[in-house]
């Protein structure tokens, strides 16, 4: 897991240095599993409000198809799972957030 984990880490940073070259924002979310593990990635770039914007567009939006069903039931089974006490062998977050 540890190599697929770096390969995807350091895809989400070069995606993070294009979008800050573009002067914009984004919300990366990931999960890498391997054997008996799993892990956690997450990356903020940009500036939050942007991106909770787009999410709340995205959610209330009924043609926004996927992206909208996967932060919809996202949510859902996070409140069970905080419930539940379950939760990631790993968590890899990486936040640059401008202002």
């Amino acid at each position: 897991m540890k190599e697929n984990q770096d390969k995807v880490t350091a895809k989400v940073k070069e995606l993070a240095e294009t979008v800050t070259a573009a002067n914009g924002s984004v919300l990366v979310i990931g999960l890498i599993e391997g054997g008996d593990e799993n892990c956690i990635i997450g990356a903020v770039q940009g500036k939050p409000s942007k991106i909770t914007e787009a999410i709340a567009k995205l959610v209330s939006n009924d043609s926004a198809g996927a992206v909208a069903k996967i932060i919809k039931e996202g949510m859902a089974l996070g409140a069970i799972f905080k419930i539940a006490g379950r939760h990631a062998d790993k968590v890899e977050v990486e936040t640059e957030t401008n202002k």
